[in-house]
């Protein structure tokens, strides 16, 4: 049950960021990268899924490695759209 309110937590985040970005001033295909933590890979990979068939002109673009690589990578300058943590630590 845990894992299911992730997935619609990162579905709904996703599909926010989605529509932010098909906003009339970007009338093409847009790429999201979301930077997310390994652990939520076959998750994300089932949101991509689902995504995909609402909205086809958004790509997702995954980077998934621990958290704090991640938020490492994004403090050095990694263009990241959009940050998926599994550890507290990372959130605040």
């Amino acid at each position: 049950m845990k894992r299911c309110a992730g997935t619609r937590r990162s579905f709904a985040l996703l599909l926010i960021v989605g529509f932010l970005a098909l906003s009339p001033a970007s009338a093409y295909a847009v790429e999201l990268s979301v930077f997310a933590a390994a652990s939520m890979t076959e998750s994300m990979n089932r949101v991509a899924e689902a995504y995909r068939a609402i909205v086809p002109e958004v790509t997702i673009v995954y980077n998934f490695d621990s958290s704090g690589t991640l938020k490492t990578q994004i403090e050095q300058g990694a263009d990241c759209d959009l940050f998926i943590s599994a550890g507290q630590k990372q959130m605040n």
